[in-house]
């Protein structure tokens, strides 16, 4: 779990920096099948924060992640 933890870090860093093509957001959206709660908000929450990002700059790669942020949302509360 730390290695997936740390992995996924380390994608959002690089992700935050633009040093990977936006197909990588794939696996911070599979994150939202994590077991460790604590982990999986921290993650939505990041998830949401880039959303806006990309909303407020008016980016195309924007536009993919508000659209997996408001599905993997709707996901989320549909479970609870």
């Amino acid at each position: 779990m730390q290695v997936r933890h740390g992995f996924l870090e380390a994608l959002q860093k690089a992700l935050g920096r633009g040093a990977l093509a936006q197909r990588w957001y794939t696996l911070c959206f599979l994150a939202t099948f994590e077991p460790n709660d604590q982990f999986k908000d921290k993650m939505v929450r990041w998830l949401k924060n880039r959303a806006e990002h990309y909303r407020n700059s008016n980016q195309r790669v924007g536009l993919i992640v508000q659209e997996q942020v408001d599905i993997s949302s709707w996901r989320r509360h549909s479970q609870d």
